[in-house]
């Protein structure tokens, strides 16, 4: 157990690092403990920090990806117009859930099956959708209760929508496994990374290849052009 018998009177007490970060993760711990230690080196209650050559390995996180599959599987699912339009254009356009929630129907161009976003930091960006997407959304325009807002439901509305539709089905979904699944099956199709990064509204392509982690040597041999052709 991480401890520094420090006052500022003088006294001894102890301070257990562990007690204030329980519940975090090990790499949050490490870094509370540092700096706690580099304040105890500044203010010259000791020579060195403990902490100076630690670190910790972090594991990979868990980034589920739906499979077209069992995309296919949820949108059959799918039981009602709102259902529909969730999983279509989550799927479509890579949208993020929050995202998602804000769309108005100003944002709409159903002529060029397009969406005008406002993502993180305000950042706007232009998506589009297809055919089958849009068939869906006009028949929910048609029948849903007069809003602003397309869904007219929250953030957490939409996770509470895919939580029943994943009961149902047994497929464990959520916003980011559509999001990843829009990576992947965008790249597969020949799509530049450059271009999945804008759509997404990645800041850094470094990102957009986390999302794009299951795309592997068998799908570039499918795309692969020969260089020398004459």
């Amino acid at each position: 157990m991480l401890k520094k018998l420090i006052d500022d009177q003088g006294a001894r007490r102890e301070i257990h690092i562990k007690d204030i970060c329980r519940g975090i993760s090990s790499h949050a711990y490490l870094r509370a403990a540092r700096t706690f230690f580099n304040w105890a080196v500044e203010e010259q209650y000791i020579a060195v920090s403990p902490c100076k050559n630690l670190s910790v390995k972090v594991p990979n996180a868990d980034r589920y990806t739906l499979s077209a599959e069992q995309l296919t599987l949820l949108v059959e699912a799918c039981d009602t117009d709102i259902h529909s339009v969730v999983v279509t254009l989550l799927a479509d356009t890579g949208i993020r859930r929050s995202e998602l929630a804000y769309i108005r129907i100003g944002d709409l161009d159903m002529t060029a099956q397009t969406i005008r976003i406002k993502g993180k930091g305000k950042k706007r960006r232009v998506v589009r959708f297809g055919d089958v997407t849009a068939s869906h959304v006009k028949s929910w325009i048609q029948t849903r209760p007069a809003a602003e807002q397309l869904l007219g439901i929250s953030a957490v509305g939409i996770s509470s929508l895919l939580v029943a539709l994943g009961k149902k089905t047994g497929i464990r979904c959520n916003a980011h496994s559509f999001r990843r699944l829009f990576a992947c099956e965008a790249i597969r199709n020949g799509m530049n990374l450059f271009h999945v990064q804008s759509l997404l509204g990645h800041s850094t392509l470094e990102m957009t290849r986390l999302y794009a982690h299951e795309v592997g040597s068998e799908d570039a041999l499918a795309s692969y052009q020969p260089t020398v052709t004459f």
